[in-house]
């Protein structure tokens, strides 16, 4: 299984996931490889794997994911009640990827994929201002998985 293969089914994982914790219809949830100009806010849920099998030969692949938030807030009145709502967006996301049970939850999600258990390493999350004025939170996290289903 190529590893790009791999990254749409944990891409598919990661939406299925945060779409469960989303309650507001109006956030779009989409995969890293959605192009295109996207209605803010929006919840992106992407990974980059490296290509080659880790060991050789085995199918398991390591894999770059995050899920990142980018939202737009006014700097007028209600600027301040408009970021905080986007805050607790961003809290909202990153309290349902960044859970013990990461592994299990994303092996459940998707079909023929396997996440290894205790496999999952979160790094910082990040913030910054794009150039457009929006504003992007982001998740990122590696993992050890399988395109098959183990049991």
């Amino acid at each position: 299984m190529s590893a790009f293969l791999l990254n749409d089914k944990v891409e598919a994982g990661l939406v299925a996931i945060v779409r469960g914790a989303v309650v507001d219809a109006a956030v779009m949830i989409v995969p890293g490889k959605s192009g295109g100009d996207l209605a803010r806010p929006v919840v992106i849920c992407g990974c980059d794997g490296e290509g080659m099998a880790d060991p050789p030969g085995t199918g398991n692949f390591q894999v770059n994911a995050y899920v990142a938030v980018e939202y737009e807030v006014s700097e007028g009145d209600g600027g301040a009640a408009g970021k905080a709502a986007m805050q607790a967006l961003v809290s909202d996301v990153f309290s349902a990827v960044q859970v013990g049970d990461l592994a299990e939850k994303l092996t459940a999600a998707v079909a023929d994929l396997t996440v290894f258990p205790t496999s999952v390493q979160f790094g910082a999350p990040e913030s910054e201002r794009l150039e457009s004025g929006a504003w992007v939170d982001r998740l990122p996290m590696r993992l050890y998985a399988c395109g098959s289903a183990l049991s």
